[in-house]
């Protein structure tokens, strides 16, 4: 393994775990978190690190659910900080039953926050992404080319995740998560034959960190993780996010614009 190229930063969000990247000469904010995590961010890059808004070279944004895309547009319109998403990421919330989605996606964003008994701050963000930096699978973040984008469909049609092949590490977004010292699935798997496809494609890669935006950072995988995660094995969620999982379900239309993980 190479040495690191940059010092990994780790934000306390709203309901996830915000990660900053710096380099020597910019920085790489993996997923913004909610909107009300903007203050969050400002803070720790002006008063910890030092350093300005604008030094934040570009924002990637995984998926277009509140507590991964909020803070992105508010970002780049206050500071000029580019996005890059993937490209199919605007037609998750199409037409009225993408408009119907994008409400109850904050709702359930709401619901744990509740759960988690944090504070009721402002969360809500624009239903279109709108990147600056449309990403393919197997293209290379701009300007850090460090990173490769693997489109990984399953909890949503166009998640995606990034892949540092010289670290052999991984942001994963929300393709997994750990919670109570156990490993899970999102809630919820919208697509659950593209979801498996997604775990068998990076069982197959050298993967020895993982950047979870819920779970922290885990760097003791074990052995067989992502086969273990086939859908059919989730673990029942708290009745708070039960209640609403039916309403999450209901647009269909959306569920017909996959993109495909690639091979």
């Amino acid at each position: 393994m190479t040495e690191k190229k940059y010092t990994l930063h780790r934000i306390s969000g709203q309901i996830e775990t915000i990660y900053l990247a710096e380099y020597p000469d910019r920085m790489l904010l993996l997923d913004g978190g909610c909107r009300c995590d903007t203050r969050r961010i400002r803070n720790f890059v002006t008063k910890k690190l030092g350093k300005r808004m604008e030094d934040i070279t570009l924002s990637f944004v995984s998926h277009v659910h509140p507590d991964h895309a909020g803070a992105a547009p508010i970002l780049r319109k206050r500071y000029g900080i580019p996005i890059a998403a993937p490209r199919a990421i605007d037609t998750w919330y199409v037409r009225l039953s993408g408009w119907l989605q994008h409400l109850i996606d904050y709702l359930f964003a709401w619901a744990v926050v509740i759960r988690m008994g944090r504070p009721w701050l402002r969360m809500w963000y624009p239903r279109f992404v709108r990147p600056d930096f449309p990403l393919e699978d197997g293209s290379y973040l701009p300007f850090f080319e460090d990173w490769k984008v693997l489109l990984t469909p399953g909890h949503t049609a166009h998640h995606a995740v990034l892949y540092n092949e010289d670290e052999c590490t991984l942001y994963a977004g929300d393709l997994v998560l750990k919670a109570n010292d156990r490993w899970l699935l999102p809630v919820p798997i919208t697509m659950p034959a593209a979801q498996k496809e997604s775990l068998r494609r990076l069982s197959t890669m050298n993967i020895k960190t993982m950047l979870l935006a819920h779970g922290d950072l885990q760097d003791e995988l074990p052995v067989g993780l992502f086969d273990s995660l086939m859908p059919g094995t989730i673990r029942r969620p708290p009745l708070t996010l039960r209640a609403v999982m039916p309403l999450m379900m209901l647009p269909p239309d959306i569920r017909k614009n996959t993109t495909g993980g690639g091979s």
